[in-house]
């Protein structure tokens, strides 16, 4: 996939850190605007400044490029690598504001699903938990290859959440990784 910008645009736009997985806005050249005006104003106003301060509601920074908004880990990647990444770039601690190049990786739509944080009308605390009336008991659940794998009914809510955690560490190892366990 390739991004509207250009990744040597993005270098006459931005210095990168990388690191910190943060832009600053380069002084622009001439030909990026319409007018001497326009360029002088724009610099004069940005130039210097950290780019990337507009999140969207999901908490990703984003930052205008020529009129285009780009979210700024895509940004950071492909300055970084000299290419636009693939069509999904996920962030290994999940969190979207972290936009250090060691948090990010490439990732299908599946695998950038498979670290998602628990949904706002989870009520057990547990991704892959939930409370079954029905049982009166804890019932753990799990998709692999977006199917729903119902992994039993459990008396205790600890062991519906290790039922969860076992199956993602053997269907999803691409995120096995410490923040499997916390609520």
């Amino acid at each position: 996939m390739t991004d509207i910008v250009d990744v040597s645009t993005l270098n006459e736009c931005f210095i990168c850190n990388s690191e910190a997985g943060s832009l600053t806005w380069k002084h622009r050249p001439r030909h990026h605007f319409a007018t001497d005006r326009a360029c002088n104003t724009w610099n004069s106003c940005f130039a210097g400044r950290q780019a990337g301060g507009r999140k969207d509601n999901l908490g990703y920074f984003q930052v205008s490029i020529n009129d285009h908004r780009v979210y700024l880990h895509r940004v950071v990647w492909a300055m970084s690598k000299g290419t636009w990444p693939g069509t999904f770039l996920d962030h290994i601690d999940g969190n979207p504001s972290n936009n250090s190049l060691v948090n990010l990786r490439e990732a299908t739509n599946q695998q950038n699903s498979h670290n998602r944080k628990k949904n706002r009308n989870n009520t057990s605390g547990y991704i892959g938990v939930r409370w079954s009336p029905r049982q009166k008991k804890w019932s753990a659940a799990i998709r692999v290859n977006w199917k729903l794998l119902h992994l039993g009914y459990f008396d205790s809510i600890d062991d519906a959440h290790n039922a969860y955690l076992t199956h993602k560490r053997t269907h999803h190892a691409f995120y096995n990784k410490d923040r499997m366990g916390l609520r």
